[in-house]
């Protein structure tokens, strides 16, 4: 759970972040990725007009299988195809050209065009900690100063544990470590994902990096 650093009063961004696996070994985890995710068409219709989503998936099926699963779902309509090497559009340009849908995959790469491999698009932070001395804003997957920057903030145990949560996601943890990665990372940071993203201070912290007052509900 995450929510991007790019978001405003009048719309907003949703990173979801997933894991794509053969049915053979993992049938449940595909259908949770197909219903939480490969949403259908009318349910992207539902959305406010002000709402995109950005999907990073962690892949460990082919490119070919992602695209017959989005096509299924009805969604290839709603996808968003970046230029590579131009700049990244704003959620304003998004909402105007009437794309809901981003897709980024951590090992696959296009084609299709939608399918946007992340490492060519952005960089990270570590993500294995188990305390919140851990934490680190050292370069770790991606070329530093690629135009996306992700922020791991999360503890192991080794799952998702609320209870961790809960200090990792207090304003002081989680908005000192995002001020220190924009000044050592050299750029504003583009998500911060985080475990039980309605534990704590996120959206505050989001809110101070976009120079927001409130919060996003």
């Amino acid at each position: 759970n995450g929510h991007v650093v790019r978001g405003t009063h009048r719309g907003q961004i949703r990173p979801l972040f997933g894991s794509l696996r053969d049915p053979q070994f993992a049938p449940r985890t595909i259908a949770q990725i197909e219903n939480a995710v490969f949403v259908p068409q009318p349910v992207c219709q539902r959305m406010s007009s002000f709402e995109r989503v950005i999907v990073v998936f962690e892949d460990h099926i082919d490119a070919q299988s992602t695209e017959r699963a989005l096509t299924e779902a009805g969604l290839v309509s709603q996808l968003y195809v970046h230029p590579r090497g131009q700049p990244w559009p704003t959620l304003a340009a998004l909402i105007a050209q009437d794309t809901r849908l981003v897709i980024f995959a951590e090992n696959a790469t296009p084609p299709p065009a939608w399918l946007h491999h992340l490492w060519d698009e952005a960089w990270d932070t570590p993500y294995t900690f188990k305390t919140t001395q851990d934490f680190s804003c050292a370069p770790n997957r991606g070329t530093k100063g690629n135009a996306l920057f992700l922020i791991n903030h999360w503890l192991g145990n080794p799952l998702p544990d609320p209870l961790l949560a809960r200090k990792a996601n207090t304003y002081d943890v989680l908005g000192g470590r995002a001020r220190q990665c924009k000044a050592e990372g050299g750029q504003q940071p583009t998500f911060l994902a985080v475990d039980f993203y309605n534990s704590g201070a996120l959206f505050r912290v989001v809110n101070e990096l976009n120079g927001l007052d409130g919060g996003i509900p």
